[in-house]
């Protein structure tokens, strides 16, 4: 198992890894955001062009929040667990 070649070399795939975690993670908190504030904002608008007496879109939304937060989870996860398994085999690979 090859270590990196230098301290400096660890330090720029440590600094990649760290760019490439902000931009997944900012990408995933926008989609929470869309989730939690902009369903929400435009299903009122939705509810009274389809069913005045009724709010069905609000209720929609506010069931399905839950399963959206668990799917955003688990896909956030998922992607990091890759982005880890691939930093992790860059380091160990031999230096070219």
């Amino acid at each position: 198992m090859a270590e990196p070649t230098t301290p400096a070399q660890a330090r720029i795939d440590a600094r990649a890894l760290w760019r490439r975690t902000r931009r997944i993670t900012l990408r995933w908190l926008g989609v929470w955001a869309l989730v939690v504030l902009v369903v929400p904002w435009f299903a009122r608008d939705l509810d009274r062009l389809l069913a005045p007496a009724w709010q069905p879109v609000i209720w929609i939304a506010m069931l399905m929040a839950l399963p959206l937060f668990l799917l955003i989870i688990v896909a956030y996860t998922r992607r990091m667990e890759r982005l880890e398994a691939e930093f992790l085999a860059q380091r160990r690979a031999p230096p070219p």
